[in-house]
């Protein structure tokens, strides 16, 4: 009995001592930085400081128009979802600032780690190969600086883990009640990683799946681990639809299935998504359908081998081969197998662009197990050889993990320290509290908590449709910039609608002249399609100067309805 205590004893410091090293480290990656680098991070900050402030699930910009043109302010969280968001608020309203949200993401980025080892403990019996897993998960490569960024990365990679890890018990019959509580619990833990990352259906899909399969499980949880698991999904995801019946009308917002039929990216950002349907999707073609699936497919797999190193695969693919019958990996495997198929075949477009990465986080601690596993398959029981290669595998994770945070270091240009600048030029022109166009709402939000709203990518006549509904003044048009706005960036096109009145760090500043009545709260794409269509000042869509050889349009390609446009004299 004193020797069973004095291992606990010992198991219990090594958890805590990689749980301190693994935060530490994530904090000093973290806290050069002064606010979040990229968009997903804004959002999630600028939610959780409207938490923090009391005002709610709301956000004062528009940053995609999936769900139509809302009025300002409005409902968050339509698309991104609010978990991390929820995470953060209470750093925030502490007075934490952007340092205290990274740290709220490095304290629960170390679990990932611990979380590793627990797994490996349980899986090789051995701390040697649940530490090397530890470190693998720690170091994880290409997304090591992400990891502590405030995103949705790390919460759902906790989250999706330790429902894995859970439900491996539950198919064991380990823990309470024969492994039934175990499992209702990963059922419950599910329930709150589908609130950070629509992902998170399919670990809900891997439980039932992996009670069904594994003989004898169906009669050790079947009623209570498998029903318990779905009411406790039920139970975590019940706020939020009934939020979500309330603000929206649905248990889920329309606008995030539009994204499902999008054939670019640039369509997640176009005004008119009204256009996003599955009838005018299969009009694309089975060639292209086919096509686009086939390449997300091939992006997937160039992904997920860089992120194992691409020397790592080896070794990955022996664990496969030695742990695809083992029930401790059965829910893992089921998981991974279904975001495979999902990925590029329902977010064949967004793929590339987070969607990707983020899910992906969840493989990590399970899966730097296969890749332990894998080097003692190859070795073929040379312990010492077994070692070198495990130490090896943890250099070569620490060197990439280091030259990706070197690559992301603030003084290399990472911080948007330009848009501050136009936000300070904004606030000597703009009128408070009007909505101004830009590239990056969650951003300029963050700067000021001001009014913005996306240009959209699918031409400059929807970009002034959408002045005209919000009653902006300014549009700021950045270098990053869509391909449809390119022409009037390089001044091939000029609009009688728009002046160019300032540039600040390549943004061109534009006042808008258009100044026409503001469309109702309730007005949607369609409406704005059709309002698009009436003259702005008799001029704004129908009077441009086109550079001689610069537009080329193909026969057949226009239709103007009668009536709906005119041309100004000489123009």
């Amino acid at each position: 009995m004193g020797g069973a205590r004095r291992k606990g004893f010992t198991g219990g410091i090594l958890y805590l001592a990689v749980y301190v090293f693994a935060f530490l480290v994530y904090a000093v990656v973290a806290w050069p930085h002064t606010h979040p680098p990229y968009i997903d991070s804004f959002y999630y900050v600028d939610i959780a400081r409207n938490l923090a402030h009391g005002q709610g699930f709301s956000e004062n910009f528009v940053w995609n128009y999936l769900g139509g043109t809302p009025s300002l302010p409005h409902p968050s969280s339509a698309y991104w979802l609010p978990g991390m968001s929820v995470l953060l608020a209470p750093v925030l309203a502490l007075g934490g600032g952007y340092h205290g949200a990274a740290l709220v993401t490095a304290a629960t980025a170390a679990l990932c780690p611990v979380l590793a080892l627990r797994i490996g403990r349980d899986v090789f019996a051995t701390w040697r190969h649940a530490l090397t897993m530890a470190a693998l998960t720690l170091f994880n490569g290409v997304w090591f600086h992400d990891w502590t960024t405030p995103d949705a990365f790390v919460l759902y990679a906790v989250l999706a883990t330790a429902t894995l890890l859970l439900a491996a018990r539950g198919l064991q019959g380990k823990g309470p009640y024969g492994g039934r509580a175990c499992y209702a619990c990963a059922g419950f833990l599910a329930g709150l990683a589908a609130l950070t990352r629509q992902e998170g259906v399919f670990l809900l899909l891997a439980l039932l799946l992996g009670a069904l399969i594994t003989p004898g499980a169906r009669r050790l949880l079947w009623p209570g681990g498998v029903v318990g698991a779905v009411a406790l999904f039920g139970v975590a995801e019940a706020p939020w639809t009934l939020h979500n019946l309330v603000a929206f009308g649905h248990f889920a917002p329309a606008g995030g299935m539009r994204a499902l039929w999008m054939r670019s990216y640039d369509s997640f950002y176009a005004l008119h998504t009204e256009l996003l349907t599955a009838r005018a999707y299969a009009g694309w073609g089975i060639a292209h359908i086919l096509a686009a699936r086939v390449n997300a497919a091939l992006l997937e797999l160039a992904v997920w081998m860089t992120l194992w190193f691409v020397v790592l695969v080896p070794p990955l693919l022996a664990g496969l081969w030695r742990f695809g019958r083992r029930v401790e990996y059965r829910p893992f495997l089921l998981y991974w197998a279904m975001l495979a198929l999902a990925l590029p075949l329902l977010f064949t477009a967004t793929l590339e662009h987070g969607t990707l990465g983020h899910a992906s986080g969840a493989l990590v601690p399970f899966g730097s197990g296969l890749v332990v596993g894998g080097i003692d398959v190859l070795v073929r029981g040379k312990h010492r050889l077994s070692a070198m290669l495990r130490v090896a595998a943890v250099l070569c994770a620490v060197v990439v993990s280091l030259d990706m945070t070197w690559r992301t270091f603030p003084a290399h240009g990472d911080e948007y320290t330009h848009d501050a600048r136009v936000a300070a030029w904004l606030h000597g022109h703009n009128p408070r509290g009007r909505p101004v166009l830009v590239l990056d709402p969650p951003l300029f939000s963050y700067l000021d908590d001001g009014a913005y709203v996306a240009a959209p990518s699918d031409g400059v006549a929807s970009d002034l449709a959408v002045a005209r509904r919000y009653g902006a003044r300014y549009w700021v048009l950045d270098p990053l910039h869509s391909a449809a706005q390119d022409p009037l960036y390089r001044g091939r096109v000029h609009s009688p609608a728009l002046r160019r009145v300032a540039v600040v760090d390549g943004a061109q500043v534009y006042r808008i002249s258009c100044q026409l009545p503001v469309a109702s709260s309730s007005c949607a794409g369609a409406g704005i399609a059709a309002q698009s269509r009436a003259s702005c000042n008799e001029a704004t869509y129908a009077s441009w100067h086109l550079a001689p050889g610069t537009w080329h349009l193909a026969p057949g390609t226009w239709h103007l309805a009668p009536g709906t446009w005119r041309l100004a004299p000489g123009t």
